[in-house]
């Protein structure tokens, strides 16, 4: 029943040939949760508007830098093109599915850490009611 509806949805006629394509294969998976994470110095942007009554005013973004390392490849700054470049070009064979879910997965990797550093961090103290 389940495979004759994924061969419909998928439009093959084999269903197992349609999860499989729906997937994320093991390897890219395992890839991503062996990645290293480094968050490095952040880039701050400078942005400056001027508001009706002629003041100035300016506001500073820190926006920050992190770089993923898949074990065996050059690291990179991540952002969602790099990662899509990253894949495509380190598993050919992941079609469009697959490689957006494994730039939603490195993502959500990437936002863990940065949750895990902010919570950890001791310059900014957080109400223990903040950290569930």
């Amino acid at each position: 029943m389940i495979n004759r509806l994924l061969s419909l949805v998928a439009g093959k006629p084999d269903g197992k040939a349609a999860m499989a394509s729906l997937v994320l294969p093991i390897a890219v998976g395992d890839a991503i949760d062996g990645a290293s994470i480094v968050v490095r110095a952040p880039r701050i942007e400078s942005h400056t508007r001027q508001r009706a009554d002629g003041t100035i005013v300016e506001r500073k973004d820190y926006q920050p830098r992190v770089v993923v390392q898949v074990h065996g490849w050059n690291g990179w700054l991540y952002s969602d093109e790099d990662a899509a470049k990253f894949f495509a070009r380190a598993y050919p064979g992941l079609n469009e599915r697959q490689l957006a879910q494994a730039v939603n997965r490195t993502g959500a990797r990437v936002r863990a850490h940065l949750r895990r550093l902010e919570l950890s961090d001791p310059t900014t103290p957080t109400p223990w009611r903040d950290r569930w």
